[in-house]
């Protein structure tokens, strides 16, 4: 089932797709937080398309965000935003609240969050 507020452009992209495409902008550690594991192995193989992360709902959700982003700003920006610690979001990481937790409020806050940064 797709993310409650994932862009249909990401919503109908491939797994390993969405995949390659966060490991360019974010990096593999990055996605490998996202996919809940605890190597970039597993990354390659979605990358390669012999598996698809059970997490791949949230992989579209970040992939929309980081489009957001890179409206404005360059992958290494876009890379520190979700890694850093967010005023937007009580000071918590991006990353690991999407990695964490799924509810769409909390999918909200990360939008709206990532909204404001680029019209600032």
């Amino acid at each position: 089932m797709p993310t409650a507020i994932a862009d249909h452009r990401e919503v109908e992209r491939p797994p390993q797709e969405i995949v390659s495409e966060l490991v360019r902008i974010l990096g593999a550690p990055l996605v490998a937080i996202l996919g809940e594991v605890r190597s970039t192995c597993a990354v390659r193989e979605w990358t390669r398309g012999t598996s698809v992360p059970d997490s791949i709902d949230r992989m579209r959700f970040a992939l929309h965000i980081a489009m957001i982003l890179l409206q404005r700003e360059k992958p290494d920006v876009v890379r520190a935003w979700f890694g850093g610690l967010n005023p937007d979001l009580d000071d918590e990481n991006p990353l690991l609240l999407i990695a964490s937790r799924h509810d769409v409020e909390t999918q909200r806050s990360i939008l709206r969050a990532a909204q404001r940064y680029i019209s600032e």
